[in-house]
């Protein structure tokens, strides 16, 4: 998509304490291909409060489990 120069904007979710910090690798990965990246900082908390939006934003019953963060 950088080639075709269509404007590409990445995400990453940063877990903090509560996870493997993956975004790290996110932030190579941006600057290699030269693309923003947008870091969305998440707890546990919010993640519980997400729960039932994310839910009725679904058209269907869905189970997986990064649902509700890709919500956020």
């Amino acid at each position: 998509m950088v080639e075709a120069s269509i404007k590409v904007r990445a995400y990453t979710l940063d877990f903090g304490k509560h996870s493997f910090p993956e975004w790290e690798y996110a932030e190579k990965v941006a600057r290699h291909l030269d693309i923003s990246l947008v870091k969305v900082t998440v707890t546990p908390k919010q993640i519980k409060k997400a729960l039932l939006p994310t839910v009725k934003a679904l058209d269907l019953p869905f189970g997986d489990g990064v649902t509700v963060p890709l919500y956020l």
